[in-house]
């Protein structure tokens, strides 16, 4: 078990009140089950009290969190194999506006390595560059899943109008 001082209790809380927020998101994101992405994120902070990493900066910090949680993600699909997607309503329960809905239920439906670029890119903020560190490939590799997933997303929306046209016709 760890033995924490009240410094490092309230570092910890500090860490925790600023990050798992977004890490949240990140994690369910690629998992679209809210029972793992809270096992997720419990992990990663638990990782954090093992490793007591040390940071450069926030930025370091951001990206250490981030990288985490998105490797434990991927551990959690390799382990469960499964994949599954949610609902609008379950969308809606974290935040995410009607109009924004139709592309993010695309969006989740890509397959992960461009899920991730995505996610981290428009939902996050995150430069091509912090991106790269991130997942640890080249900045060109960032680019090219950030404009094969537009095009997948492009694809599976106008896919979805001629069926719904169809419907409708």
């Amino acid at each position: 078990m760890f033995a924490l001082s009240k410094n490092d209790i309230d570092k910890f809380e500090s860490k925790y009140h600023k990050y798992s927020d977004k890490l949240y998101r990140i994690a369910f994101s690629i998992l679209c089950n809210t029972q793992e992405t809270e096992d997720v994120i419990q992990d990663a902070y638990i990782k954090y009290l093992e490793k007591q990493p040390v940071f450069l900066n926030d930025n370091h910090e951001e990206g250490w969190f981030v990288s985490v949680t998105i490797n434990l993600c991927k551990d959690k699909l390799r382990k469960t194999r499964k994949h599954t997607c949610i609902e609008s309503e379950e969308l809606e329960k974290y935040g995410v506006e009607d109009k924004q809905t139709d592309s993010l239920e695309e969006m989740l439906q890509l397959p992960e390595k461009y899920k991730t670029v995505i996610l981290l890119h428009y939902m996050e903020g995150y430069s091509i560059e912090e991106i790269a560190k991130i997942l640890s490939i080249s900045q060109s590799g960032v680019k090219m899943r950030l404009v094969r997933g537009r095009e997948k997303i492009k694809f599976l929306l106008q896919e979805g109008e001629e069926y719904c046209a169809k419907k409708r016709g």
